[in-house]
């Protein structure tokens, strides 16, 4: 991104400005402020200069300048010469830009302006020696990049004349396009690619292996792809022409995004490059894209690196890790003269020990030349590398990260510079939106922090975000334990006296303060929006205010913010308010105060100070209700911020309160339903993870709770499969319980064992235990639960109050190879461990009623015990996807329903396989394009041309794979025997659309194709052309259905062998759905026990079928796909009417064994009433048939 360059290069001009240019600071977003200093008339003069980019997300290619100056008393003619300056600023980095301004601003001091007008380009023909760049002469273009040519900015090669060929031939386009889609990857194209346009390279997200915990945290849903848009301006580039520059320039641009479409709709794929659209949640993204969590991140990466890593893989024949380490270092020494040794980034590849598939890890590089290589097929490889991988990489400096926990949020690397940079910059989390959507995660957040600084347990700080704290004198006082004042006054005595910032006298009653006029001096650094502590000896608080007025000598202040002086250990937290007015006592006269200003350098206290300031500063965030109530009510606001509260959350806390939502590398989900005080029903937040609560722990507040690398799942099943193969029980469930302070710590570095603070009796592991009263006690072990040492170690303004934790994790079920398994689980690997609750001891009332739908089957000998000696119920959900059919499901107390899936088939695999919901096949702009060596004729409705524009049938191994979640066991079904006297054959509409009649065309071309490619008893429809002599209406037959399905045991005892289906379209297709309803058999209706989403007319009531649920992009063969499962849903299982008379007598005799039109109509318009689906467009005139 633009920003991170700026402050990157505004960083270089403060340490090496040019000549005659000093004291270069960043006042304000985009502006560099510095002083010109010059001689006039033997007199040493100055003027103060402010430089603003204009279009700092340009920055520098796309951006310019405009200077000016706030000094009065200047030669007039200074201001006028900026004039003239600015339009040579266009496309420079800063360094370049003060660089220029200095020689210019000196010929005109010394010469005036007109004596010597204003030129800075040396292409216009002035001599290239009059010009002072600023830098050695010895450090000519080549050194100035390291010897690599490449690296010289696109702007500086079209300064210095070179020119770049964008003529690429159509083959080599189709070819490059053509390498991505057979590598697996969708592919698009929005234009001409020849004169510029946009190409799209996508993929499911589901099919790159990630976890259902990488996808809670990272925001994912199974629909969406992941979408990498490249857009060429002026015509397509291939990959030896991209390497020709350091960094993307405007020539190229690349984009990436969420979509629930293989690629985006034209406009808003235009929006994405033209718009300044960051990934940040809070803002309003076009309808079919959506901000990837890392976007920003990843669009600066290939900005930035990718042509130059790509560059340098082929010039010394480097994997990906030895080119971006080589980059990496490039860049950090940027400036100095060091020989780069090539030989020592020759590293190995660091897949080969994940577990990552091999469309993640595939490279098409390899052994492979330039200009050979695909550009969309090597970018989105190079995006997974970065997208899948996240976490292993910095998201500032992108080098790879320290590796000894692994997380499972992406973060940045130890530098203090990246840590600034990825809070100043946006790109972690937006808090705002954390505390909109999970509340309760935020508090447990920050109870979190606020106990481990209570106990002196944070073992990092956020340093190098230029914190700003007060420094107090009790800040001398050990935490660590919490030791008694009195048996640590030695210590206190040894140390420096902390003395306030300046004294003054307070009206509590107006809120000034009042000074002596000798004060002048001593408080004039002081300015509005500045935070001070106010503290007066005979009152038990601190006020913390906001300067909001100075008009010395007296400040008027924001209402306080209080809080507790001083808390000993025998008395507990009080609960404070936001804020408010202070005790009556201190309100009856102008009492003097010390004051201690919000000015001391936090990264310059010891550790036990920064703790203290960490208190201090959460003391007086507000709660989170109180957060989440404010935003709520300035929704309408154009930015949704808690800058804006600036009275009641000052700077330092929200930078603080942003290092905790950040620096967080778990996922932690709200389980349990939350009630206010006085609620009785609803829950204060958004919707809970449902169906996922462990039965058992009614008095535990719980959260999913989930651990590790995007591939930590994957490695935990591999470890259930090797270890404990064919077992019945592979896996057991054990308690981990740990003091409050030391779980600021394992959300951020996991379950670590190598800090021993108790006895290790029993080896060196992970502690876990069956019994939750075990691991409970354990959880109080810390000193604040001591007896008369007892404190609160509690967060002030929790809303949860959480005062003891404990998690529940999923361990492979090998406890002969646990390093000990009695009386407690030790175990060393961890990979045999994964983490899935968390339980908070809380006084917050919540729900307890139980949702599991299937309980996991525990072993017997192995039981999970809650705090009474009863076995826990954990439901199936509670595992990986991968894994939840491989168990038993036991009945529990609870009202069980079945899982919706073959019992041969796990979940995953379903959500695989069926893989495009909104778009299985490309348009056909898209084919046209990657396929036009095949000649597409015009369809004819006369169905014995349908068969003739299809291929010849192919092996089933050349063809796509095509599964349903479905086992078909056998196949009884026969093409072209189905009875249509019953039906109704339409003539076509009068009103049909040319262009309505071509996508039918297409899709049924597509349809019949598919037919003909794919086994029938695999595929489960039947298209028979004779029965389509009207594009408009088709004749459809689902069958095949499992065996095992009451819906197959039906049609076999009526004898039938497939249900005859009628699809009915409108002028709108594609961008209307069809209206599909069943013709015959006639099934039991919803009332009379019946399912599988057929209506008592025969309607297929799904909410695709209607315009709130369908997309202009959803095939044909993608809607029969979720007819025939939704017909085959086991949960509630479809029955036919005359099989099934048993469950209602009499029910469909009499009637006849087809549906009428307007019965479905009228059960259509019924369902699309009842959940608040929009009728399609057109849909009326299906019910002006009137034969039935």
């Amino acid at each position: 991104m633009g920003r991170r360059l700026f402050l990157q290069h505004l960083g270089e001009a403060t340490a090496s400005p040019p000549v005659n240019i000093s004291s270069v600071f960043s006042p304000d977003d985009a502006v560099v402020s510095f002083t010109f200093s010059f001689v006039r008339q033997s007199s040493p003069q100055a003027c103060n200069i402010r430089l603003l980019a204009l279009n700092i997300d340009e920055y520098p290619d796309g951006n310019h300048y405009m200077l000016f100056t706030e000094d009065d008393h200047i030669d007039p003619d200074i201001p006028k010469s900026f004039e003239l300056i600015s339009p040579h600023l266009l496309g420079i980095p800063i360094p370049e830009a003060l660089t220029k301004i200095s020689t210019a601003l000196t010929d005109f001091t010394t010469k005036g302006l007109a004596a010597n007008p204003i030129d800075l380009d040396p292409d216009d023909g002035e001599d290239e020696d009059d010009f002072d760049d600023g830098f050695p002469d010895d450090q000519d273009s080549d050194n100035e990049n390291f010897g690599l040519e490449d690296l010289i900015p696109a702007s500086a090669a079209a300064r210095q004349g070179l020119i770049i060929s964008c003529t690429v031939t159509l083959d080599k386009i189709k070819s490059d396009l053509r390498a991505a889609k057979n590598a697996g990857f969708r592919v698009g194209v929005i234009g001409d690619l020849v004169t510029g346009s946009i190409a799209t390279v996508s993929i499911r997200v589901t099919k790159l292996g990630l976890s259902e915990e990488a996808m809670q945290a990272w925001g994912l849903q199974s629909a969406h792809y992941l979408v990498l848009m490249i857009r060429f301006r002026e015509g397509y580039r291939d990959l030896e022409q991209i390497t020709s520059e350091a960094i993307l320039s405007g020539h190229t641009q690349v984009r990436v995004a969420l979509c629930k479409s293989y690629k985006p709709s034209d406009h808003d794929a235009y929006d994405a490059f033209d718009k300044n659209t960051q990934d940040q949640r809070l803002t309003t993204w076009a309808s079919s894209l959506e901000p990837l969590f890392i976007g920003t991140a990843i669009n600066d990466l290939f900005r930035e690196r990718f042509s130059s890593i790509v560059r340098l893989r082929q010039s010394y024949c480097f994997n990906w890790r030895s080119a971006e380490a080589m980059i990496h270092d490039i860049q950090a020494k940027a400036g100095q003269q060091d020989e780069i040794d090539v030989h020592r980034y020759v590293l190995p590849d660091d897949a080969a020990d994940r577990a990552l598939l091999p469309v993640v890890i595939d490279d098409a590089l390899h052994d492979r030349p330039l200009r050979d290589a695909s550009l969309p097929l090597v970018a989105m490889q190079f995006l997974l590398r970065h997208f899948v991988r996240c976490t292993e990489f910095c998201l500032v400096c992108h080098c790879q990260v320290d590796a000894a926990f692994e997380a499972l949020k992406p973060y940045v690397c130890s530098r203090p510079l990246c840590l600034y940079q990825y809070m100043s910059l946006g790109f972690g989390p937006s808090i705002e939106w954390e505390i909109l959507s999970q509340p309760y995660v935020v508090d447990l957040l920050v109870s979190f922090c606020y106990a481990a600084a209570r106990q002196a347990r944070l073992k990092e700080f956020p340093v190098g975000i230029d914190l700003k704290a007060p420094l107090l004198p009790h800040y001398n006082d050990s935490l660590l334990y919490l030791r008694p004042r009195a048996a640590s006054a030695d210590n206190q005595n040894a140390k420096a006296t902390i003395n306030p910032s300046f004294k003054a006298r307070i009206d509590f009653d107006s809120n000034d303060m009042i000074f002596t006029l000798d004060q002048n001096e001593e408080v004039s650094g002081f300015r509005p929006g500045d935070w001070l502590i106010v503290r007066n000896a005979d009152t038990d608080y601190h006020y913390h205010y906001q300067i909001e007025e100075i008009t010395f000598p007296t400040w008027r202040l924001s209402k306080p913010v209080m809080t507790k002086a001083e808390i000993t250990d025998q008395e507990p937290t009080p609960d404070f308010s936001t804020s408010g007015t202070p005790p009556a006592a201190a309100c009856k006269a102008i009492l003097p105060v010390n004051c201690y200003a919000y000015d001391a350098n936090f990264d310059d206290m010891t550790e036990e100070q920064k703790s203290h300031a960490v208190v201090t500063i959460l003391d007086t965030l507000p709660s989170v209700l109180d957060m989440k109530a404010y935003l709520e009510c300035n929704q309408t606001a154009k930015d949704i911020s808690l800058k804006s509260w600036k009275t009641h959350i000052s700077r330092s806390a929200l930078n603080i309160l942003r290092w905790i939502i950040a620096s967080n590398r778990s996922c932690i989900m709200q389980v349990s339903q939350l009630f206010e005080q006085g609620q009785t029903a609803n829950c204060v937040t958004s919707s809970p993870v449902s169906g996922t609560r462990v039965s058992g722990m009614d008095n535990w507040v719980q959260f999913r709770f989930a651990q590790g690398a995007p591939d930590k799942e994957q490695r935990f099943v591999d470890c259930v499969k090797k270890e404990t193969p064919g077992a019945k029980y592979p896996t057991l469930f054990a308690w981990h319980g740990s003091p409050l302070s030391n779980w600021h710590s394992i959300i951020r570095q996991g379950l670590l064992y190598e800090e021993t603070l108790h006895a290790r009796a029993y080896g060196n592991g992970v502690y876990m235990s069956s019994q939750a009263t075990t691991s409970v006690w354990y959880a109080g072990m810390g000193a604040g639960s001591r007896g008369s040492q007892a404190i609160n170690l509690m967060w002030p303004r929790s809303v949860l109050g959480v005062a003891s934790a404990v998690s529940l994790q999923e361990v492979v079920n090998k406890t002969g190879a646990f390093v000990s398994k009695s009386p407690h689980y030790v175990v060393a690997n961890t990979d045999w461990i994964q983490t899935r609750y968390l339980f908070i001891k809380s006084d917050l009332r919540h729900s307890t009623t139980d949702s599991a739908l299937v309980a996991y089957d525990q072993d017997p000998q192995h039981l999970c015990y809650n705090e009474a000696n009863l076995p826990v119920q954990i439901p199936i959900s509670a595992v990986s996807k991968s894994r939840c059919p491989s168990f038993g499901q036991t009945d529990t107390n609870i009202v069980s329903k079945k899982i919706k899936h073959s019992p041969s088939v796990d979940e995953q695999t379903v959500e695989q396989q069926e893989d495009d919901t909104n778009s299985v096949r490309s348009d056909a702009n898209d084919r046209d394009f990657l396929e036009s060596e095949i000649e597409y004729d015009n369809m004819s409705i006369d169905s014995s041309k349908v068969y003739d524009t299809v291929p010849d049938k192919t092996p089933a191994s050349a063809s796509p794979t095509r599964k349903r979640s479905l086992d078909t066991n056998k196949m009884d079904f026969v093409p072209g025997l189905l009875d249509v006297s019953s039906i109704k054959f339409l003539d076509p509409p009068k009103d049909a659309s040319t262009s309505a009649t071509n996508a039918l065309q297409r899709a049924l071309k597509e349809a019949v194709k598919v037919q003909n490619t794919t086994p029938l008893s695999t595929l489960g429809w039947y298209i028979n052309s004779e029965h389509v002599s009207n594009l408009y209406q088709w004749i459809v037959e689902l069958h095949s259905f499992n065996e095992k399905l009451p819906l197959a045991k039906d049609m076999e005892k009526m004898g039938i062998t497939s249900i005859a289906l009628e699809m009915r379209f409108t002028n709108q297709f594609p961008f209307s759905p069809p209206f599909i309803r069943v013709v015959k058999p006639r099934f039991l209706p919803f009332s009379a026990g019946g399912g599988g989403h057929v209506t008592e007319g025969g309607a297929i009531c799904m909410e695709l079928l209607t315009n709130t649920g369908w997309t202009a992009v959803t095939s044909i063969e993608m809607v029969l796909l979720q007819v025939q499962l939704a017909i085959s849903d086991e949960e509630r299982p479809a029955r036919l009417a005359h099989a099934s008379n048993q469950h209602c007598p009499g029910w469909g005799y009499g009637r006849g064994d087809s549906y009428g039109v307007g019965e479905a109509v009228s059960a259509y318009e019924r369902a699309c009433r009842a959940h608040g689906w929009k009728i399609p467009d057109g849909f009326a005139m299906f019910g002006q048939e009137s034969s039935e």
